[in-house]
């Protein structure tokens, strides 16, 4: 059986349909591409979870990648070997090749004859270290990228962890919020961001990280997973309306969002912040129910128990003392009149904080998230996916 292709022109609705196939034909090999075209809204954070449900079908999942034999490959008359080493380097930069270097059980060359392996974590590595180094490190083009990669000596980040590996406070994360902000800034020289952005993006990356390290690291029975990725990417988007448009295109809820006059600057521009925290774990309804199989639960069940993981005080049944922290997350976002997205076993959720802002009686014990083809709270079943992954827009406008 071939490997399955991943095309370099993804957002939300190809990934979607990937997911559908992949559902479908569970194949162990996966072929990817080295980089992406012009990433689309939330497109890369979706292909990072696709990734991580593929790799979680098999013990036995091969990543394939374009590095062809060095025989194949010419440089000035001479056998190019350098090609694996530049694919890999690029690969392990961009969000999604990172992840799947890292969950694959093995990454072999296009004709699948040579293990890549050793070479590609060696590249992601490096990655690491540069993170470790900075958040200035941890760019790449518009892009800032923090992973914690569980089964490494290296998983506790600085930028979320002190150095006895606990979560950092609040506080702290806010600082790190600044700093994203300010790194955000100089690719376009300008600076829009209010002290409230400031304070709720580091709200809500302190808890939906700190989501991750106590409910991802572990299956739904904890029992540590043998590889393990989670982290944070953030991208920035500076466009016009009717390009925004085209990112967003084929996902309804993200082009009426978009379309909110009063997001659109009056130089036409549209200026928003995109930031994922993804995390390979059981997903939320099988965490909170402790399900093995989420087929053993009606689609009406999974969206009841992901509710329940939005409303204050809830908490795991597992450990009594530690609560999901979502229910913060979305007080935070509505007054920032933020987007949120989340996608988590067989369901896509979200949220236009715009047009529906938490009610009174939400913002007093919780808010809802509506499925992202009805709009309503009428659930529709989509391909399952591993782990969850919550990507959020939040708008930014020029300085007056």
């Amino acid at each position: 059986m071939s490997a399955f292709p991943i095309d370099r022109a993804q957002n939300i609705r190809t990934v979607e349909d990937e997911l559908a196939a992949l559902t479908r034909d569970r194949p162990h090999e996966l072929l990817l591409p080295v980089d992406l075209d012009e990433s689309s809204v939330g497109g890369e954070a979706a292909l990072i979870q696709l990734v991580i449900t593929w790799a979680r079908m098999h013990d036995d999942s091969y990543l394939f990648t374009h590095v062809q034999e060095p025989k194949e490959v010419v440089l000035r008359g001479k056998p190019d070997a350098s090609n694996a080493d530049r694919q890999l380097e690029r690969m392990s930069e961009r969000g999604f090749g990172f992840v799947a270097l890292m969950m694959a059980k093995d990454i072999v060359s296009r004709s699948g004859l040579r293990s890549l392996r050793q070479l590609a974590h060696l590249k992601c590595k490096t990655r690491v270290e540069r993170m470790i180094d900075g958040l200035d490190r941890a760019v790449h083009g518009n892009r800032i990228l923090l992973a914690c990669v569980d089964q490494s000596s290296k998983a506790a980040l600085p930028q979320f962890y002190y150095s006895d590996g606990l979560p950092r406070n609040r506080p702290e994360f806010e600082r790190l919020a600044k700093a994203i902000i300010d790194e955000s800034d100089s690719w376009g020289k300008e600076r829009n961001a209010t002290p409230e952005l400031i304070d709720g993006l580091g709200a809500i990356i302190h808890e939906l990280i700190r989501n991750t390290h106590d409910w991802a690291r572990t299956d739904e029975l904890d029992v540590p997973y043998r590889r393990s990725v989670r982290g944070l990417l953030v991208s920035r988007h500076r466009m016009p309306l009717a390009v925004m448009k085209r990112h967003v295109e084929g996902s309804a809820p993200l082009e009426t969002y978009v379309s909110h006059e009063h997001l659109i600057d009056d130089d036409g521009l549209a200026r928003f912040l995109e930031m994922s925290i993804f995390d390979s774990g059981p997903g939320l309804a099988r965490r909170w129910l402790v399900v093995q199989d989420l087929r053993d639960l009606g689609i009406h069940e999974e969206y009841a128990a992901c509710l329940q993981c939005l409303r204050k005080h809830r908490t795991s049944s597992r450990k009594p003392q530690a609560g999901l922290g979502l229910y913060d997350v979305l007080r935070t976002l509505s007054p920032l009149q933020a987007f949120v997205r989340l996608r988590t076993g067989r369901l896509a959720l979200f949220r236009d904080f715009v047009a529906e802002p938490l009610k009174s009686n939400e913002l007093a014990s919780g808010g809802e998230l509506f499925d992202w083809h009805s709009g309503s709270v009428s659930v529709s079943e989509r391909p399952p996916v591993e782990g969850t992954l919550y990507t959020i827009l939040l708008p930014l406008h020029r300085n007056s």
